[in-house]
């Protein structure tokens, strides 16, 4: 009897091991395997898309599309994308990213010749996207790879969300009480800045410092952005100051409706320039600051179960199995 008690403990403790750790899965878009595919991510599944498996494929299709989307009930878990490698040193290969499940003309990114980089990440609005790589002919570009990481991350401003009330702040950074202070940013809540208020300040300071701490990792989104003069200039860093790293200048020339940016801690850093302590008209700017979710962040611990779909049926299974047998050598014993 101890040694089947044994054996299904440490069953049980494998499988409870094996659900807990996040599942990687490998996707090449040279494969029947994937193409014309739909993965349904799970809150615990990485996919790792390549262009092409380590065995080469005979006349590998060129054009191939590959769907996800997500597994939870819940339309609060979207994808977050990161591009880990990327280099396109010939025209032979592109890769379209679509928010939702379609190759219409939402794109979230498009990778093509001349792009290189090592690192980047955007997140779908939608809880589907969709992949399209293209090849001019049907063989292999060696001169051209990527590798995306594609997992769910949980959108707390998402619809779902605004059932419980959303707190929002305005923040003015012409005002000499907000300049220099820290605002906390809890997970109902968002910040707004602008460069000034409604109530006209004589001689606003020239350097104005703001730091935001989030309840988890933050959101930067710019709602609006309009710099038609050289008298205004806003810095986003990564970080509780301004040694940390750049996120994003925002200066003359920039006039962009939305885009959108995130820290890698819990603290964001933003510094706005004047040249001279008066207001500049024709510069301004809107910019939401609020804290999100990735799935394996220790936030979204009290929101998300770490056992889930088949797992949490297995592990259920093994617990019935292991109660009943100890019921058994009670018996017996007795």
């Amino acid at each position: 009897m101890a040694l089947i008690n044994k054996e299904i403990f440490l069953l049980l403790s494998g499988w409870m091991i094996w659900c807990a750790e996040t599942q990687t899965r490998d996707l090449f878009m040279d494969s029947p395997t994937a193409c014309g595919k739909t993965f349904a991510a799970g809150d615990r599944e990485v996919f790792r898309v390549k262009p092409r498996g380590t065995v080469g494929v005979s006349n590998p299709t060129t054009n191939c599309i590959v769907y996800f989307e997500s597994s939870q009930a819940s339309s609060n878990y979207k994808f977050e994308i990161v591009v880990e490698a990327a280099s396109f040193r010939d025209c032979g290969l592109q890769l379209r990213i679509f928010d939702g499940k379609g190759t219409g003309d939402n794109y979230l990114r498009v990778l093509r010749c001349g792009s290189t980089t090592s690192s980047s990440q955007f997140y779908s609005k939608d809880r589907t996207m969709s992949l399209m790589l293209t090849r001019t002919q049907n063989h292999y570009f060696f001169g051209n790879d990527f590798q995306l990481k594609i997992q769910l991350y949980y959108d707390s401003d998402s619809s779902e969300s605004k059932g419980s009330s959303q707190n929002t702040v305005d923040v003015f950074m012409d005002s000499p009480s907000t300049c220099g202070k820290m605002f906390t940013v809890e997970s109902r809540e968002k910040s707004l800045l602008q460069p000034r208020g409604t109530d006209f300040i004589s001689n606003p300071p020239t350097t104005c410092l703001l730091y935001f701490q989030g309840s988890s990792k933050l959101e930067i989104a710019v709602e609006a952005a309009s710099f038609n003069g050289c008298g205004l200039q806003l810095h986003i860093f990564d970080g509780s100051s301004i040694a940390d790293d750049t996120l994003r200048i925002m200066g003359y020339g920039l006039n962009t409706s939305t885009s959108q940016y995130y820290s890698k801690g819990r603290t964001v850093t933003l510094m706005l320039t004047r040249s001279r302590s008066q207001y500049f008209y024709r510069s301004d700017f809107r910019i939401k600051i609020q804290s999100f979710c990735k799935l394996n962040d220790t936030c979204l611990k009290k929101e998300s179960q770490v056992l889930s779909g088949s797992c949490e049926k297995v592990v259920s299974y093994y617990i019935v199995q292991l109660c009943v047998a100890i019921l058994s050598w009670s018996f017996w014993d007795n």
